[in-house]
């Protein structure tokens, strides 16, 4: 089934290992089994990496041009390398990723950025009730 959703700037991740560790831009956070992208991103450059863990691991990263002309850019896992390989959106995996992605395994930009602000807004009020 074709997704609606994928009319919002989308970067698609395809076999990505459950519990990777991802990040784009200043946000990060680890991936579940049904993780397949990130959806409603800004037009832009975004920096996109990843680690085996949250940890100690070496990171590996891409910038990732999203515009009006490639609102839905492709990646793919590389086992081999541990990093993010950028498809050709003619190609067959890109277009099939495209077509048959669901919204269910796309994680929403704002609300990751949200969550990161209500996250730091709370470690702050609590290092100042801390100090007090």
């Amino acid at each position: 089934t074709t997704v609606a959703s994928m009319e919002s700037p989308t970067i698609l991740i395809l076999s990505l290992p459950p519990k990777t560790f991802i990040g784009v831009d200043l946000l990060s956070f680890t991936a579940s089994p049904n993780f397949h992208g990130i959806t409603n991103i800004t037009p832009g450059l975004h920096f996109i990496y990843t680690g085996t863990d949250a940890s100690l691991s070496i990171r590996h990263g891409r910038w990732v041009n999203i515009t009006s002309q490639s609102h839905i850019q492709v990646l793919q896992w590389s086992p081999a390398t541990e990093s993010l390989d950028l498809l050709d959106p003619t190609c067959a995996t890109a277009r099939s990723a495209v077509n048959t992605i669901s919204p269910q395994g796309l994680v929403d930009y704002p609300a990751l950025q949200d969550a990161t602000s209500d996250l730091a807004s709370r470690e702050a009020c609590a290092s100042q009730t801390d100090t007090s």
